[in-house]
């Protein structure tokens, strides 16, 4: 035989013989996905093909145990709470080596918590081989995988009251926010657009990039990772308007930053969900609804212009709606610090489990605040320009990202990646009360020879409630910026 035939025979031989020996296991699960409610219990039944197998060992179990835990059942044989054991589903097996081709199982899987698993389900077993000799048996595994068990929190009432409430007081108070602009200080900022596109390019290009690229860098959970990306690309919250009194930045600029990020929230929060978005998801398995995501959106960005529209149209009324603000802000300060506590008390609990998430919802705003500082500062921004565009990059709104992840994405990715905004809440205003105590105490110490305006500065700031200024939506700082431009305004008629 020439070289070449018998390099094909050979090739022929090892190809078969690898055919022969690996024959898999065909597995057919039902249901094929499960849907199931923490805290409850669920069978997962399967049928495999088992034709020629002397010995069965099954096992099976959760790739996330935190999410669900599985067990092997089967009401004939009996083992440990994790496997089963058995000769053969046919009680001759020791004297017919050849098996039935066809047998069953019972996975039984317990809800823990929400989130989003798998289940491994492995086979060990004897395949039977005429060529293989009695005394050397070979043992083989097959694994199988179950791909979608997903955990959700159970539908409640108390849900559904905070979601049209929140929304209900984050419309109105962003109307009254709109009821405060002026709209000549807003076309004379735009005559000079170098700051409002810096703002711009450090809100909705910077943050989302950044918070894409910690999610990846720290490897968190995909839900987590599409909630920090939901908060990356928010607007800027109405805490940057109060920040940018207490630590020197320029308020009409901060108002008016605001205000332009709010409305261009609807075109580029869906944009960059839409282009980052599937980095955090299996889109075979879900979806996101972009529809649903403007729609919320638009609920907020809307009462915006038309408070514009009435403090255009009717200016006396909308002064006497600005003294609103400031007790709507301490209801809704109230509301959600006990109310929503109350709801939103799971994520405390996936705190717990991962408490690395912390510093993940720290670096994302610090970042934002070095990150901006030194985008201003390179095109030569003056130093109070500076500190406006540094506020407005590192503070962001956390209403917007809360009400989209808990009522527009799908459970449990919505629930699970709320829990980012929350962490960036706590986080973001650290470093800003650092600052202000270290600036005070240079102010008093060192710097005695101030001019009177910067005392009158630092009366007007002592006054404002902390509790407004800490808060996380920007209607709880609505109240304290309409007391700064009044104060401006009075300043200037002196």
């Amino acid at each position: 035989m020439t070289p070449p035939a018998r390099c094909i025979v050979l090739f022929i031989a090892a190809a078969s013989s690898l055919f022969s020996c690996s024959s898999g296991v065909n597995v057919t699960f039902s249901p094929k996905n499960i849907l199931l409610i923490e805290e409850k219990d669920t069978t997962l039944h399967f049928n495999y093909s088992c034709s020629g197998w002397m010995n069965i060992a099954i096992r099976a179990w959760t790739k996330d145990s935190r999410v669900a835990s599985a067990r092997y059942l089967d009401d004939s044989f009996h083992g440990d709470n994790s496997s089963v054991s058995m000769t053969t589903t046919n009680q001759n097996a020791v004297a017919i080596p050849q098996l039935i081709s066809e047998c069953y199982g019972k996975i039984q899987i317990s809800a823990r918590r929400l989130g989003r698993t798998e289940i491994i389900l492995e086979f060990t077993y004897i395949k039977e081989n005429n060529n293989q000799k009695a005394d050397s048996p070979v043992l083989q595994t097959e694994t199988v995988v179950y791909p979608d068990l997903v955990v959700i929190r159970a539908p409640r009432l108390v849900d559904q009251v905070f979601r049209y409430v929140t929304t209900t007081l984050v419309a109105i108070i962003t109307f009254l926010m709109g009821c405060t602009l002026n709209i000549e200080t807003v076309k004379g900022i735009l005559k000079k657009p170098v700051a409002p596109l810096l703002g711009f390019c450090s809100q909705y290009v910077m943050m989302p990039l950044l918070a894409f690229a910690v999610s990846q860098i720290t490897q968190v959970e995909p839900a987590f990772g599409l909630g920090l990306l939901t908060i990356g690309c928010s607007p800027g919250g109405g805490g940057s308007n109060v920040w940018a009194v207490m630590l020197g930045g320029e308020l009409e600029l901060s108002i008016t930053m605001t205000f332009l990020s709010t409305c261009l929230a609807l075109g580029m929060m869906p944009l960059w969900l839409f282009l980052l978005g599937r980095f955090f998801i299996d889109e075979s398995k879900i979806k996101i609804p972009y529809d649903n995501v403007a729609t919320t959106i638009a609920i907020i960005v809307g009462p915006v212009t038309l408070g514009l529209l009435l403090h255009l149209k009717k200016p006396k009324l909308a002064m006497k709606l600005k003294r609103l603000i400031r007790p709507l802000a301490l209801i809704f300060l109230i509301y959600i610090n006990s109310f929503g506590l109350y709801v939103n008390w799971f994520v405390w609990g996936l705190l717990a489990d991962q408490p690395y998430l912390l510093a993940v919802g720290i670096i994302t705003p610090w970042c934002g605040y070095i990150f901006g500082f030194i985008l201003a500062k390179i095109f030569r921004q003056p130093k109070r320009r500076a500190i406006t565009i540094a506020l407005e990059t590192g503070i962001q709104n956390i209403g917007i990202p809360m009400l989209i992840l808990r009522f527009s994405l799908p459970q449990p990715d919505g629930d699970l990646g709320s829990l980012m905004p929350y962490l960036q809440n706590l986080s973001q205003s650290l470093p800003l009360y650092i600052i202000l105590i270290a600036l005070t105490i240079k102010r008093r110490c060192c710097d005695k020879g101030d001019d009177e305006e910067s005392e009158c500065e630092l009366k007007d700031i002592s006054e404002v409630d902390n509790s407004v200024c800490n808060s996380a939506f920007e209607k709880h700082e609505n109240g304290v910026v309409v007391d700064a431009e009044m104060f401006e305004k009075e300043k200037d008629e002196k």
